[in-house]
């Protein structure tokens, strides 16, 4: 079954959401900078929501719009195996270990300025551990990837691309490189190798796992994981 019935609507939601995501990435980090004053952690906070809503309202606006099934399935978050536990914790572990031979984490949580304070420190944590890699995953897995397999793979786009095989792959790029892109807007051009790979790597590792189990949760659990122990090497 498919998980997007109008793929066509599904992808124009994702694009309102990226652009939307980038916009904010943009405008917010100078308007951040004008909020000193502000607590700490009240900042990571906004950072949080405002970062992760563009692409949060996307999802649910395809999942209604866009979806005869409803958000949870056509996201793939509605099932769930004991083995995308495995899986997902498998790849986080193998693109962190990557991550760590080439470019060693180093430095603190809160960068330049030092470990930052109790609360600021378990916002940073519940938003790199939990809340970003749900919003990202149920954004690039669960709508882009999964409406652009729908959109290759179907009718004449699918005559074109050469059917579904070739229509997974484009996905998993695609989603890779937006993945990716929006990862590397707050960095400019000083983009550390770390996050190069870091970055590429999960959303490869994220889209093939997505793509074999047909559900979200193994890329939930990878993501997750590579991020967790970022977080750990950081705070230890």
């Amino acid at each position: 079954m498919r998980a997007y019935s109008r793929p066509g609507l599904a992808l124009t939601f994702a694009g309102l959401g990226f652009v939307g995501t980038l916009l904010l990435l943009t405008v917010y980090l100078n308007l951040r900078a004008r909020w000193v004053a502000l607590p700490e952690w009240l900042l990571s906070v906004l950072d949080l929501v405002l970062i992760n809503l563009p692409m949060a309202v996307a999802v649910i606006g395809a999942g209604i719009a866009a979806s005869r099934v409803g958000i949870a399935r056509a996201t793939g978050t509605r099932s769930w195996r004991w083995m995308d536990l495995a899986y997902g914790l498998g790849v986080g572990l193998l693109v962190r270990a990557v991550v760590e031979l080439v470019a060693p984490t180093f430095g603190t949580l809160g960068g330049p300025f030092g470990q930052p304070a109790l609360a600021t420190t378990v916002v940073l944590v519940l938003g790199a551990v939990l809340i970003s890699p749900f919003v990202e995953e149920w954004f690039f897995r669960g709508l882009v990837l999964r409406a652009l397999v729908d959109g290759l793979s179907q009718g004449r786009a699918s005559r074109i691309v050469g059917g579904a095989g070739v229509a997974s792959v484009i996905a998993i790029v695609v989603s890779t490189f937006a993945f990716a892109s929006l990862h590397f807007v707050p960095w400019g051009s000083n983009v550390a190798m770390s996050l190069a790979i870091g970055t590429f790597g999960v959303g490869l590792g994220c889209g093939i796992l997505t793509l074999i189990t047909g559900r979200l949760g193994a890329a939930l659990v990878a993501h997750a994981s590579f991020n967790a122990i970022g977080v750990v090497l950081l705070l230890v």
